[in-house]
């Protein structure tokens, strides 16, 4: 297949008719639905979510006891288990976000809007819920998606670092003079007003993307973050970031530099 250069593709968008356009972003659009499905691991149903959850067996999420529980009648349409070990009851979805939710039918599609990028008001607009609702749910991911601790590195592992003024929006009482729509740092640079968000990925999509400390990142941080995720023999690959070079030196990992500024 030759390679058409994408300056091309734009340019002969200008002689296609309205009809042609519009076949185009339909074609675009399920292109676009069916690698959402698989980067989400063709999770499409309710069935799909416990088959993945409970892929070595059922057991108890309150004792993680296996095989020592029964059948303890329905609610709702789900069976409850009564397990012996701890002698508390569950079901296939207890201590989920779903759990206990009106609407678990249709969080396969509100993972699948929100995987996209798409604003609180739009996930509840595609979904079919409540705005409140929409932002419930959002949290009960993001708070999920905080819990997942044992991610492995292997292979190429990328890593960059930014910063963004740190945000007490909700909390009460405020530890410093509120302020309107972000404003201005009180000083020049990088401060204790600022966090650290730091995101490493590797070829296999594993990724790790945390709120690691205030202020600037130092090596110490990276090996309480990263070593104990990273495999052995991994091509480390960064910007030119001063930490970055000093904590491959300490844990003598391979380290390959990408000048930005040469936009390679």
């Amino acid at each position: 297949m030759s390679y058409i250069p994408f300056n091309q593709i734009v340019d002969s968008l200008a002689e296609i008719d309205e009809t042609q356009k519009q076949l185009l972003v339909q074609i675009l659009q399920e292109s676009s639905a069916n690698e959402l499905q698989q980067d989400t691991g063709k999770l499409t149903s309710l069935d799909d979510i416990r088959e993945s959850r409970f892929q070595e067996g059922l057991c108890c999420p309150y004792c993680d006891s296996r095989g020592s529980f029964k059948k303890n009648g329905t609610s709702k349409g789900r069976q409850r288990y009564l397990c012996h070990s701890c002698k508390r009851t569950f079901n296939d979805l207890t201590n989920t976000p779903i759990h206990r939710t009106h609407y678990p039918d249709k969080w396969v599609t509100y993972l699948a809007a929100m995987e996209q990028g798409l604003s609180i008001r739009k996930c509840a607009k595609r979904v079919g819920i409540s705005i409140p609702t929409s932002l419930t749910w959002r949290h009960k991911i993001l708070h999920a998606l905080s819990q997942v601790k044992d991610q492995s590195l292997e292979g190429v592992v990328e890593a960059d670092e930014t910063y963004i003024r740190h945000s007490e929006k909700g909390n009460r009482p405020l530890k410093r003079k509120p302020r309107k729509r972000g404003g201005a740092a009180r000083r020049n640079g990088i401060g204790n007003e600022h966090v650290c968000i730091l995101v490493v990925r590797d070829r296999s999509k594993q990724t790790i993307s945390e709120a690691v400390k205030f202020g600037r990142m130092d090596s110490i941080i990276l090996d309480r973050t990263l070593t104990p995720r990273l495999q052995s023999e991994v091509l480390f690959c960064s910007d030119q970031e001063p930490t970055f070079k000093k904590y491959c030196k300490e844990k003598k990992l391979k380290h390959e530099m990408v000048c930005v500024s040469k936009k390679r």
